[in-house]
């Protein structure tokens, strides 16, 4: 799953252009068709693709993922939706004659038309009305394990351009990477807001290693998460409260497959 997590990312990143606010429902772009189907494969593995020609591609897709992807938001800011949310899987298949490989400034709150049509597609074919609403929630602070920073190697040049990061499951490899980045991926892997409190500025050289959650600690190679961040960056994640940006869902509905 954590390998089409960062599939989904990845693609609507690269496929989409922002747009400066979020457009009403009267005002939202929609395909021109959408076709909407269970998918009871059994399969874990998804796929999520925006193709050229105006077409968008979701097969065995958790609802739940395909909503974050259309809000730009990480799931546990998705709250009050029904466990089929997360359970059940869907195939979906819309096409526009509008251009949707463009590039694109990935920007929470800011979303661009291949997103707006996807929240016409969970208005009209799952019956989805929500908003943004801000709660207390447990969260994350990325601190120094101590003031000895050594294990972090200064980057040199500006990022963006000059910076990056290479993700695969268990591993990182970053390259003048600011932390408040590399606290925005940490939210991703551990269900929590993290926010950046090691006082530090600029870029970064590193790597960490750690043994994703589906692995069994018998078979592992790597530490947890945690304590690969301690033993091999000199960071730590302190457990803290805060207030978080999540869209609370006040209704959606099983669609009617086509």
């Amino acid at each position: 799953m954590q390998r089409g997590f960062l599939r989904i990312m990845a693609l609507v990143a690269i496929s989409i252009s922002a747009v400066r606010a979020q457009a009403g429902p009267e005002e939202r772009p929609k395909f021109d068709v959408v076709s909407v189907k269970p998918n009871k494969s059994g399969e874990s593995a998804l796929r999520f693709d925006i193709q050229p020609g105006g077409r968008l591609v979701a097969v065995n897709m958790p609802l739940k993922q395909f909503i974050r992807a259309a809000y730009t938001l990480q799931l546990y800011q998705i709250a009050d939706v029904p466990g089929w949310v997360d359970s059940e899987r869907f195939d979906i298949s819309a096409v526009t004659e509008r251009n949707l490989a463009a590039p694109t400034v990935w920007t929470p709150g800011k979303f661009a038309p291949v997103q707006l049509m996807m929240q016409s597609v969970l208005a009209d074919r799952f019956k989805m009305a929500a908003h943004m609403e801000r709660r207390d929630a447990p969260t994350y602070s990325l601190v120094l394990r101590s003031r000895d920073a050594s294990k972090l190697v200064p980057g040199e040049g500006a990022c963006p351009p000059n910076c990056g990061m290479k993700i695969a499951p268990g591993s990182l490899s970053a390259h003048n990477v600011p932390l408040a980045q590399f606290a925005e991926l940490l939210s991703q892997q551990t269900g929590r807001l993290v926010t950046d409190a090691t006082g530090l500025t600029g870029g970064f050289d590193f790597e960490v290693h750690w043994t994703p959650d589906s692995v069994q600690p018998s078979t592992a190679d790597a530490p947890a998460l945690f304590t690969a961040l301690q033993e091999q960056l000199g960071l730590k994640l302190e457990p803290s409260r805060g207030p978080v940006d999540m869209l609370v869902v006040e209704h959606i509905e099983s669609p009617t497959p086509d």
